[in-house]
């Protein structure tokens, strides 16, 4: 799965969200409950982006979208421990590698930009006020060594809650908040393991309802929108960053 990185600006953004009778999942148990497609349309251009995805069990294999891009996922066990990116002519692009402790708690995390040969290296410490510290360094595609700050991430329940960013000059913040409901991909073996990595938050069980990105250039706030079916799981959502309606983009889900 790629993550959106958010863009810098002020604003302020009012949430509402409804509620839909529609169910896309044959299924009847909620934990059964897998994406099979997601269509994202872009308002800035008004271009559509369909994205497949396999999976052996529950867990990822493969999502491929419609501009030939695609994902491949390797387990060891039951955790996810590499993804793979890959353009349309089959060139290895990008890998995100993930290390774990005795617990099964990620430990490290590494993202190496191959053609670019860039890399970005997170590792990570449990403390026992609940919080976990990132110490964060760059490089390239294989080493990264140079220091470029560190992270708090702070939870409530078992969801990010606040990533506070420390980069020496300045510091950058990031809060979240969720919904009740069932997040789309919450069934998918390991995702859970790595809902902090690289700086940002994917919902673990729920839903992100606003995304705040505050640094020394002033706030943003990223707002979801979610139509959901019977089971709770979203159908739809629409994200906007800050009142840029031409930031708008628009993902609609099926299920098994």
């Amino acid at each position: 799965m790629k993550k959106i990185l958010c863009i810098l600006a002020f604003s302020s953004l009012l949430l509402t969200s409804c509620s839909s009778s529609d169910d896309d999942s044959s299924t009847t148990n909620e934990s059964d409950v897998l994406v099979r497609k997601s269509v994202e349309t872009y308002a800035n251009d008004g271009s559509v982006v369909t994205t497949n995805y396999t999976y052996n069990g529950r867990k990822a294999v493969k999502s491929e979208d419609s501009d030939g891009y695609y994902e491949t996922y390797t387990y060891t066990g039951d955790l996810l421990t590499q993804i793979k990116y890959y353009n349309p002519d089959d060139e290895l692009e990008q890998t995100e590698t993930f290390t774990y402790n005795g617990s099964n708690q990620v430990t490290s995390y590494v993202r190496a930009e191959i053609m670019d040969d860039i890399g970005y290296k997170e590792t990570y410490v449990y403390n026992g006020n609940g919080t976990v510290t990132s110490s964060n360094y760059s490089g390239d595609a294989t080493t990264q060594t140079d220091d470029v700050g560190s992270s708090t991430i702070h939870f409530s329940g078992s969801e990010v809650s606040l990533i506070e960013m420390d980069l020496g000059a300045f510091i950058t913040t990031r809060t979240y908040t969720y919904d009740t409901k069932n997040e789309p991909f919450m069934n998918v073996t390991g995702f859970d393991k790595i809902a902090f990595v690289d700086s940002e938050a994917i919902g673990i069980h729920h839903n992100i309802l606003t995304d705040s990105y505050t640094d020394f250039s002033g706030n943003i706030i990223t707002t979801s929108t979610y139509t959901y079916n019977s089971m709770n799981f979203p159908t739809s959502v629409s994200e906007i960053e800050g009142t840029d309606a031409s930031s708008e983009i628009t993902t609609v889900y099926t299920y098994n």
